[in-house]
């Protein structure tokens, strides 16, 4: 992603893990006797959905070990995949058939796979017209640089903030070619990601010193709020002054 972009939304993003267990047998002198794990789990791996399968959804297994030498049937192969969704009921859907075809085709070859899984985070998406989102596009304003809010299909700390009600996005730091060996960033962005770090100090300190000034004027309910200005941004009511104006505005 470029430095000018505001990640609003990312996905629910499953992990996995597909135990298959064969039979091991001396590949040379009774072959027969051997269910091949590695052949199981090859099996597995082209009947699954993989990759992009829909605008909001992804697979993908990452990791395969397995076997022991090259005269033993394999024994076991352990595979480890993911699964990421904006949509949550699109995702289990995927989720449960990548999960039957596997079940399924360990017994078809009289293998045995277990598979466990884990939810690494869970999806989140602000709402363009959220005040939140005009705290941060003012701050871009201010750095002069034109924001785009984007949707993503990576995660980040973001998924965990806004799942315990704490508003957050991701500012893109400038990454391109992502996760792989051409991976790299431009000086520019590094310096324009700075300068966007400083800008969001410098806001939350004027904030500070406002609320400083309005203490040593008033100490009635409507004056200084005592709740943070991250939860005044979440819900864009004001629980301490009931509607009266807010020093925060």
């Amino acid at each position: 992603g470029w430095g000018a972009r505001g990640v609003i939304a990312a996905p629910t993003h499953i992990t996995y893990e597909m135990r298959v267990t064969g039979r091991p047998a001396h590949a040379g002198i009774e072959p027969e006797k051997g269910i091949n794990a590695i052949r199981v789990a090859a099996e597995i791996i082209a009947a699954v959905p993989d990759g992009r399968i829909d605008k909001e959804t992804t697979a993908n297994i990452g990791m395969i070990t397995g076997g022991t030498a090259t005269n033993v049937v394999p024994k076991e192969v352990i595979l480890h995949g993911e699964v990421r969704g904006h949509d949550t009921s699109g995702l289990k859907r995927i989720r449960d058939d990548i999960f039957r075809q596997a079940r399924a085709i360990a017994g078809k070859r009289k293998a045995r796979v277990r598979i466990t899984e884990d939810q690494e985070y869970r999806s989140f998406r602000i709402d363009e017209r959220d005040r939140f989102l005009g705290f941060v596009k003012d701050i871009f304003l201010t750095c002069g640089i034109s924001p785009e809010f984007v949707i993503t299909g990576g995660g980040s700390d973001a998924n965990i903030f806004n799942a315990r009600g704490i508003r957050a996005i991701n500012i893109s730091n400038g990454m391109q070619n992502v996760h792989s060996t051409d991976e790299f960033i431009e000086i520019k962005d590094l310096e324009r990601g700075s300068q966007i770090v400083l800008s969001v100090i410098e806001h939350f300190a004027e904030l500070s010193g406002k609320e400083k000034r309005q203490r040593g004027k008033t100490s009635s309910p409507a004056g200084l709020c005592s709740f943070p200005f991250q939860r005044c941004i979440r819900s864009g009511i004001c629980d301490r002054t009931r509607g009266r104006v807010c020093i925060r505005s």
